[in-house]
């Protein structure tokens, strides 16, 4: 049986979309937290993260000054301040109080102790596109806690990680494993 594909247009929108927050000292003890969606792995060697903001976001400026940044993954714990984020502007609110925060190896990225996983970059490159500019930071080091590991690994079913599903505009949590990444592939060698 044939299945009949539709046009949708031009939709942009990849599903799901990885849910985060970026953080940067706008002074030095100021931090400031804004939201993004579609967080991607630019590289595994040397290992680089990418997102992008809209330009006039007010993050992007001090992320270029300082050259650093952090990316915070929330669990579903903490959706309302992730949400709050995403809806008020750090040139308009003093966002520094809304979580507790740390710091690394970096000066100037502040990190989010809520959050169960989270990682400094060292600002790489800045790609100037219509109306975004897309970061794409070196990881420096990454960080998070026991209980999300198993046998010295994350864990990503232990993360609890969410995701954006803009077509509802919902955040979601993973369901269940559907399969084994780079294996259940090999199954099919035999059609080849």
């Amino acid at each position: 049986m044939s299945v009949e594909k539709i046009s949708l247009g031009k939709n942009g929108m990849m599903f799901p979309m990885s849910l985060g927050i970026i953080g940067v000292n706008i002074t030095a003890n100021q931090p400031n937290f804004t939201t993004v969606s579609s967080i991607a792995t630019a590289s595994l060697d040397p290992p680089l993260v990418s997102f992008s903001l809209n330009k006039v976001r007010f993050s992007n400026k001090y992320i270029i000054e300082k050259k650093t940044f952090s990316v915070n993954f929330p669990s579903a714990n903490i959706l309302d301040k992730v949400d709050y984020c995403g809806l008020v502007s750090g040139a308009n609110l003093d966002k520094s109080q809304i979580f507790q925060t740390f710091y690394g190896t970096l000066p100037d990225t502040p990190m989010i102790k809520e959050c169960p996983l989270c990682i400094e970059c060292k600002l790489v490159a800045v790609i100037d596109l219509p109306k975004n500019e897309l970061f794409i930071g070196q990881i420096i080091n990454t960080y998070s806690e026991q209980k999300y590991l198993t046998n010295g690994k994350l864990d990503t079913t232990k993360l609890g990680l969410c995701t954006l599903n803009f077509a509802d505009s919902s955040y979601r949590t993973p369901g269940k494993t559907a399969g084994k990444a780079f294996c259940d592939g090999t199954k099919l060698a035999s059609l080849t």
